[in-house]
């Protein structure tokens, strides 16, 4: 139905049901069709992207080439370097629009000239190379944010345009849902770009209705011009112990209490030729039942939600940062309570130990920090090499030091220790059993165990 709602639409009451079933409508799928349908209004095209903005020496760059450029499609036009003096007292960016519909009619010979008789470095000439594959069209305009929108050409192409120097929701600021706009989309820099001159037309109803059944379809966005964006899960792993009396107090502090500071820190770690943008989740989840739950058919599901949603939805509701706190997570994925837990049983039989011996016990367990890598897909290799860094003692001083800070300070507000290792990183659901039992071989290795011995794996893992 969600893929279909439009055969539903004009279907009576007693009329049998387009579905097929062979019962009649109102027996069938009709109540389902209206909740679908009421639903639909608050359905709508993502607008974040992974992609970073175009820096301001970029934007300035493209905007000066393509005024130079539409000038010179003026003279062009006109076979004259005298600009008209009707023309000349217009608003330059009114002369500008008037002028885009000679220029792209004739796009390749204009830019062929233009090209002869200026001398060009070569970032303005991969300016008009891409320049050449631009689109003037008509556009559905289906949502906005300051940095980035999502236009709709007349095949359902979806594209993510990111912002020149005015905020996109200011410059399209207008009392509909939805709108038409007359632009140019423009690759650069291996993004999408519009030049910034937007006609702006109102649609009919009929067809608002349509645009709210898009997002239903699960579009794809086509975020640069290689239309090559992959998005990778990133798990790191850790182990963290404390005082069994405190373990569970210490499960909601690290669920929902981990500093901002430090994940962004863990972010900054990676390096960016590799990756679009890294996001990390600000919470560490037990990670026995991680793999248990998501180590499933319905699982992959809930997965893929979490590495393509949580990002989507934490630019959504408004933080445009890479981090993502855990109450965005949850509504992926909630991390269940210890009684519930597949550590349950191990847990169980530490606490049963007797009072006098719980005193002086300490429990630990299994953590992951989960993220997403927004990747080129050329690149994939290189970054699956650079993860092979982490492992070296430089970086994972870097985690560790992170590492301390943190739980020395999450520990003085909370009045006890929480002793944490860092294990290592991978990028699917396998690598967290891996780290696990690398980390279990290494402590029973010669037999000492203990705080000591866990610090030296995670500053060396067995180095």
């Amino acid at each position: 139905m969600l893929n279909d709602i439009a055969v539903y639409k004009n279907t009576k009451r007693n009329e049998m049901c387009p579905c097929g079933s062979g019962k009649v409508f109102k027996k069938c799928c009709m109540k389902e069709y209206r909740k679908v349908k009421k639903s639909i209004s608050s359905v709508k095209v993502s607008s974040f992207t992974p992609i970073p903005p175009l820096t301001k020496e970029e934007k300035t760059l493209f905007t000066e080439l393509y005024q130079s450029l539409l000038l010179f499609s003026f003279e062009h036009q006109n076979r004259s370097k005298e600009i008209q003096s009707e023309v000349a007292s217009q608003e330059s960016t009114s002369f500008l629009a008037q002028q885009r519909d000679y220029f792209y009619q004739n796009i390749d010979e204009i830019i062929d000239e233009y090209t002869q008789i200026h001398e060009l470095d070569n970032a303005k000439l991969d300016i008009l190379k891409d320049l050449k594959n631009a689109k003037f069209d008509y556009f559905y305009l289906l949502s906005k944010t300051e940095e980035s929108a999502v236009l709709m050409d007349q095949d359902e192409v979806l594209y993510n345009i990111q912002a020149l120097h005015s905020p996109l929701d200011k410059v399209l600021d207008v009392p509909f849902k939805y709108i038409l706009v007359q632009t140019a989309l423009i690759p650069y820099k291996n993004r999408y770009i519009s030049d910034g001159l937007f006609g702006v037309n109102d649609i009919p109803k009929d067809v608002e209705s349509y645009l709210d059944t898009i997002p239903l379809n699960n579009p794809e966005v086509h975020y640069n011009k290689e239309n090559n964006l992959l998005n990778i899960p990133l798990m790191l792993h850790f182990s963290l112990s404390c005082d069994i009396n405190k373990f569970e107090k210490m499960e909601e502090i690290v669920l929902k209490q981990i500093p901002h500071q430090f994940t962004q820190g863990l972010i900054e770690l990676f390096e960016k030729p590799y990756t679009y943008k890294v996001n990390l989740i600000s919470s560490f989840l037990r990670s026995t039942d991680l793999s248990s739950e998501l180590d499933c058919k319905e699982g992959d599901q809930i997965f893929s939600y979490i590495v393509g949603g949580s990002p989507v939805m934490n630019f959504e509701y408004g933080s445009k940062t890479d981090v993502i706190s855990y109450d965005i997570l949850e509504r992926f994925y909630l991390q269940k309570s210890m009684a519930e837990s597949v550590s349950r049983a191990s847990y169980d039989r530490a606490k049963d130990r007797g009072l006098f011996q719980s005193l002086f016990s300490e429990y630990s367990s299994f953590y992951t920090m989960l993220g997403v890598v927004h990747i080129e897909e050329r690149h994939l290799d290189d970054f699956d090499n650079f993860l092979k860094r982490f492992d070296t003692k430089e970086k994972r001083e870097m985690i560790v030091t992170g590492l301390d800070n943190l739980f020395d300070e999450l520990g003085r507000e909370n009045g006890f220790e929480i002793h944490p290792v860092f294990l290592g990183i991978g990028t699917d659901l396998d690598s967290i059993y891996e780290e696990i039992e690398a980390y279990r071989d290494y402590m029973r290795s010669d037999g000492s165990g203990g705080l000591d011995r866990g610090r030296e794996y995670s500053l060396t893992k067995g180095k």
